[in-house]
């Protein structure tokens, strides 16, 4: 990890000379969407590894778990056992220097602003990394909206999202046995923006639920836009892209349960003091820093999909 220092110097000396509006101007953050959806237990201290107890799903379909049975004669006992999935902390920092003499000459509030775009970052970093997670161990892997491309390099420019593709989608969790988010039966599926706009394009989407017309508004999750063919439609702008013949867009489309989040450190934003030390002996600089530790895993394969489309320039 590379340290940021900000100088007086850096600053343009038309801006230490002019007058600053106190107000700060908002940054265009990436939004931060798959935390929300991950299972998140409580890690108790002195752990590195969390294991999330998996049992045998009992088919009620096969003959040998269920059978007729006989009066007066118990069935035969089947087999019944568990698996695990397990996840370990990886810690991440972020660390800014702040000159003395930026902090004490100039009226921009860079001490407050360091620290809030540090914790901005930290929390975009772990909705990146639970994507790459996602990404790289998902088994269900498709190509194309409808899944009729058999390899990445397969998928051409017009594969783009179309909202009866979604209603595949659907199906595809709904066979899998997919635990659904709430009791209307519905799928959430994380898309990015230029997918939405290739969504809102195409004229099959006339179906689509907006949210202000949701009959519990007061559930709605973070970034949802509305809902169509069973699938609750997230958009994030901070979704990884993956280069191929095209540029393929993930789509992830999962059930609760899908992947776990395990915190064994919640964000921290750490200030240092306005005091000598050490390895600071003329109090020169002052450091903002930001740091966190977790773990994710994918804990229901067949609650998982993840779809590579094509999408139209939004640039």
């Amino acid at each position: 990890m590379t340290d940021t220092i900000v100088k007086r110097s850096d600053l343009t000396l038309g801006i230490l000379q002019e007058y600053l509006n106190r107000k700060t101007i908002e940054n265009l953050d990436k939004t931060v969407k798959f935390v929300q959806f991950g299972e998140k237990p409580v890690v108790q201290d002195g752990y590195n590894t969390l294991r999330w107890a998996k049992f045998t799903r009992l088919d009620a379909t096969n003959v040998t778990d269920i059978s007729t049975s006989t009066e007066g004669t118990n069935p035969d006992g089947v087999d019944f056992d568990a698996t695990s999935v397990t996840a370990t902390p990886t810690q991440y920092g972020i660390i800014v220097k702040l000159t003395d003499l930026t902090i004490a000459n100039t009226v921009i509030p860079f001490l407050k602003g360091a620290a809030e775009r540090a914790g901005v970052a930290m929390a975009e970093k772990i909705d990146t990394v639970i994507q790459a997670s996602l990404l790289a161990n998902a088994s269900n892997k498709k190509y194309g909206p409808k899944f009729d491309r058999t390899y990445p390099t397969d998928v051409v420019a017009d594969d783009k999202l179309t909202g009866t593709a979604l209603a595949k989608w659907y199906a595809f969790l709904k066979d899998k046995g997919a635990v659904p988010f709430d009791t209307d039966g519905s799928y959430v599926a994380i898309i990015d923006t230029a997918c939405y706009y290739d969504l809102l394009s195409e004229t099959a989407t006339g179906g689509l639920i907006d949210t202000a017309k949701y009959a519990t508004p007061e559930k709605i999750f973070s970034g949802e836009v509305g809902k169509l063919f069973g699938i609750r439609i997230v958009v994030s702008n901070n979704i990884t892209t993956v280069n191929s013949s095209v540029t393929l867009h993930p789509c992830y489309v999962f059930g609760k349960g899908a992947y776990g989040v395990a915190e064994w450190q919640t964000v921290q934003t750490l200030l240092s003091p306005d005091e000598p030390s050490t390895a600071n002996p003329l109090n020169l600089y002052r450091t903002v820093g930001c740091k966190c530790a977790f773990g994710t895993a994918i804990l229901q394969q067949d609650a998982l999909l993840i779809v590579h489309v094509a999408a139209s320039s939004i640039s």
